[in-house]
């Protein structure tokens, strides 16, 4: 349900490198806030853990091919597409450049961090309608308006430099990092629209449904970053492939 773990999926999935998924929880179930009665599956406060990320956080990787230990998800991104990848995702330092700064603006925009990202997914999929209060429903709409915001500067970019992908013809590791919030965006959204949420008028975003919508179309996606995050939404019986990006008076 982690939208760092699913950048780090998305590209092993793309890669076709072989993994085991080791299931941990960092933020859920036992005394946490939220959905308390989730699988507990631990690990992260364990020594173990802690030797390999003291920081206790998801997702950490392991790779026994070259004994790189390796946490913070757009680090994982980078080594993974450099390490396997070869020139597929940026063959130059300047091609590198043009995919990091955005990667790394994500994570310093509103979206990073215990950001938007964090109270939409918290207020809106980890948070039973009954238990939402009046603060929660706040934190969503301010949460909400965040992402607008962030997601009208994707917006603009796409509009004047984008193709199929973020940068251009060529999926780069921009992608992995850009599209999960993307997908966070939609999938709750449609979730807000299901539980009758009083949405904010939702500005014309048409490069980045554009751009959305061709990422439904990869496997390796819909593997590793849409599947996951529509479980966690409780979306499985919603068709979200079907207008990206709702309308706020759209009915599921």
């Amino acid at each position: 349900s982690s939208s760092n773990t699913q950048k780090v999926l998305w590209i092993l999935e793309e890669l076709g490198v072989a993994y085991d998924l080791v299931a941990a929880s960092a933020r859920l179930g036992g005394d946490s806030p939220y959905l308390k009665d989730a699988n507990v599956f631990g690990l992260t406060d364990t020594a173990e853990f802690r030797a390999m990320n003291p920081h206790g956080m998801l997702p950490t990787i392991s790779d026994p091919h070259t004994g790189a230990v390796l946490w913070e998800s757009n680090t994982v991104v980078r080594y993974l597409a450099e390490q396997y990848g070869g020139d597929r995702f940026a063959a130059t330092p300047a091609a590198r450049g043009a995919t990091s700064m955005w990667m790394d603006w994500v994570i310093s925009s509103k979206l990073g961090g215990l950001g938007a990202n964090h109270d939409l997914i918290d207020d809106v999929a980890r948070t039973r309608p009954e238990d939402r209060t009046p603060a929660s429903l706040e934190r969503i709409r301010a949460a909400y308006l965040d992402y607008v915001e962030c997601l009208q500067k994707f917006e603009s970019y796409l509009a004047r430099h984008g193709g199929e992908f973020f940068l251009g013809p060529s999926l780069s590791t921009t992608d992995f990092v850009v599209g999960v919030e993307v997908n966070r965006w939609s999938l709750a959204v449609h979730a807000m629209v299901r539980d009758k949420l009083e949405i904010p008028p939702l500005p014309a975003l048409p490069h980045v449904a554009r751009y959305y919508e061709g990422l439904l179309r990869r496997p390796a996606f819909r593997k590793g970053v849409f599947e996951p995050e529509r479980r966690h939404e409780q979306l499985e019986g919603c068709d979200c492939f079907a207008g990206s990006i709702l309308p706020p008076q759209a009915k599921l």
